[in-house]
């Protein structure tokens, strides 16, 4: 088997083959030193918590490949494993926490310090040890075998309570395509609740000048589980926020999103751009162009801007298209709407996305042809 760089995994702790993963303790958006521990499986789905990218050291200044990898959380993959508090020496115990990676070299800010190398146990069974490279001699372990335990980089026991397995998902499923090998997109949330297609047969329906206008584009209005509001996810490896719109103004409020590399469609591979409609004010306060996500990450949640308030529940109003981002992301048809803008054009939601049947729950799909993964 073995591991593949840039590839998201859950490290099940093998200390008495226990069903304890690496763990990011707290909720929210991770902070400066948080505290990673050992905790019990969630049994299904995406867990950002437990899950981590193996990404590969960057060559040195002078081109010269870097041994090991660091190990970056999938909750913002800035942030990776460190050592926390080991004082001057070099070989000193300490805790295992998560810090911003700084640099890219060596001796760069923070990145030394979060350089790790996986040791092959049996790579058959994806079984490795975590050590530090700067660090030598200490390896990831936690400190008991039950919920909650402590991880420390600690010296070498020769126990498997150092050893780790590297595994796809908490319960050998995928995981909405978190940890998925080919870089699929997949249906951005976790429930899909059609209320409104992108091919509507009332000519007063909003959607109808797009789909019959010239160009034309296919928005689907997504109402999620329909209690409380709902996030949207990543639905690929990686996406980029590349224009903000609205935010206090009279406008409805929009995200435009593009894929960071090539996507797998059933329609085929590309790139794709998202523009996503309706996310309220508080939202768009923290979020800024630029900002990036990985896959499985929330990006935000449903609103009602630009929707009559107290008529109109909050939804995702959502255009893909094919290609990247191009002009302002959005064009005025000839029936007076506009619609999605991309490179290569816009596309129907099922030519697009997958449906992982193991993330997204499919209550109204309005009849339409959705593929599932392969």
């Amino acid at each position: 088997m073995g591991y593949k760089w840039n590839t998201y995994y859950y490290f099940q702790s093998h200390r008495g083959t226990s069903n304890l993963f690496l763990n990011r303790e707290g909720s929210g958006a991770i902070a400066n030193n948080q505290n990673l521990s050992i905790y019990k499986s969630t049994g299904s789905g995406v867990n950002n918590d437990h899950r981590f990218k193996l990404v590969e050291a960057f060559a040195n200044s002078t081109g010269t490949a870097i041994a090991g990898c660091t190990i970056r959380s999938a909750l913002n993959s800035n942030y990776g494993l460190n050592i926390y508090g080991y004082g001057s020496s070099m070989t000193a115990e300490g805790n295992c926490d998560l810090y911003p990676v700084g640099g890219q070299y060596p001796n760069a800010s923070n990145y030394a310090d979060s350089l790790i190398d996986l040791q092959t146990v049996d790579a058959s069974q994806n079984l490795y040890r975590i050590t530090l490279i700067k660090h030598k001699g200490l390896y990831l372990t936690p400190v008991g075998n039950y919920n909650n335990a402590n991880v420390r980089w600690m010296k070498a026991t020769g126990g498997d309570e150092q050893v780790w397995k590297l595994c796809d998902s908490e319960n050998g499923g995928s995981t909405g395509g978190g940890t998925l090998d080919k870089n699929y997109l997949t249906y951005p949330t976790k429930t899909m609740r059609l209320t409104q297609g992108y091919n509507p047969t009332n000519s007063k329906a909003s959607h109808y000048p797009n789909y019959t206008g010239t160009p034309a584009d296919y928005p689907i209005d997504e109402g999620c589980a329909d209690t409380g509001k709902s996030a949207m996810y990543c639905p690929c490896d990686k996406m980029l926020i590349k224009r903000i719109y609205g935010n206090n103004d009279p406008g409805t409020n929009t995200i435009w999103l593009e894929s960071a590399e090539p996507v797998i469609m059933p329609c085929g591979t590309d790139y794709v751009t998202m523009m996503v409609l309706h996310v309220d004010d508080s939202e768009l306060n923290r979020l800024y162009e630029g900002k990036s996500f990985v896959r499985g990450e929330e990006m935000f949640v449903e609103g009602t801007d630009g929707g009559s308030t107290g008529t109109v529940p909050a939804h995702f109003h959502i255009s893909i298209g094919k290609g990247k981002f191009t002009g302002l992301g959005w064009t005025l048809n000839n029936k007076g709407n506009y619609v999605l803008s991309s490179t290569n054009g816009a596309i129907k939601p099922e030519q697009g996305f997958y449906i992982d049947q193991s993330f997204t729950t499919v209550a109204n799909d309005l009849g339409y042809a959705f593929q599932y993964l392969p």
